[in-house]
């Protein structure tokens, strides 16, 4: 893709010299166009980017979902579990360049408020199993699920405003 792009950016560029070779114009027209030119394959791998970061932690996240159990366990032993992982895999700055238009910031919106909740139930969970009974740490890790569930939707909503569906892992199907 990115050798398509900087194909295309040399077949702009060298149209862009020739025009301007053949026709007088303007200094700010010439920086314009030049500065067009230079800065269109930035633009589209930032796109690229941050789609598949997206699309990264909505798998991620399926994985994890899929494999539930794990989940539990990995809390129980106080360690960090996919989940984590899922959340941290979707950066706040490409956040922000995917919530660019309303109903993509709603989404984002939706996406903080569920991984806010999801984060502080997996504390929860976590303090839970040193010092409740294992039904108090169910109790918190099915907050946590549905939070993460929830956040899965927020993912697809923000891929379908940019016209990419997200691949359903078959993992994220078992409950």
């Amino acid at each position: 893709m990115r050798t398509f792009l900087l194909g295309f950016l040399a077949l702009l560029a060298s149209d862009t010299v020739a025009a301007l070779h053949a026709a007088p114009c303007s200094r700010r027209v010439a920086l314009s166009t030049g500065f067009t030119a230079a800065m269109l394959p930035a633009f589209a791998s930032a796109r690229v980017d941050e789609m598949d970061e997206l699309q990264a932690a909505a798998k991620r996240l399926d994985e994890a979902l899929g494999n539930w159990e794990t989940e539990i366990r990995m809390v129980k032993l106080s360690r960090p579990g996919r989940l984590n992982a899922a959340i941290e895999s979707l950066s706040d700055a490409s956040l922000k360049a995917l919530a660019q238009d309303e109903k993509a910031a709603k989404a984002a919106s939706e996406y903080k408020k569920h991984k806010n909740s999801m984060l502080t139930f997996l504390f929860l969970a976590n303090g839970a199993s040193k010092y409740e009974t294992a039904d108090v740490v169910a109790k918190y890790m099915g907050s946590a699920k549905a939070e993460a569930q929830l956040i899965r939707d927020s993912l697809a909503d923000m891929a379908g405003v940019r016209g990419v569906e997200l691949q359903t892992s078959s993992l994220s199907t078992s409950e």
